[in-house]
């Protein structure tokens, strides 16, 4: 997928994006002028994220 559909798929930014393929969490490949990230590793980087523990939701920070 194209970077722009990855950005509105997941709700990040596109600076938040950026610091996560520079930090080697998230692969993406250019193909011309396209940064593309295939599903596989659009779910592998969204595996890697932390897991919110159910014991903190509803509770304000």
């Amino acid at each position: 997928m194209k970077l722009r559909d990855f950005l509105k798929r997941y709700g990040i930014s596109r600076s938040a994006a950026f610091e996560h393929m520079s930090s080697g969490k998230l692969k993406a490949r250019r193909l011309g002028a396209h940064l593309l990230i295939t599903t596989k590793d659009a779910n592998e980087w969204l595996a890697s994220l932390p897991v919110r523990s159910s014991s903190n939701q509803g509770k304000a920070a």
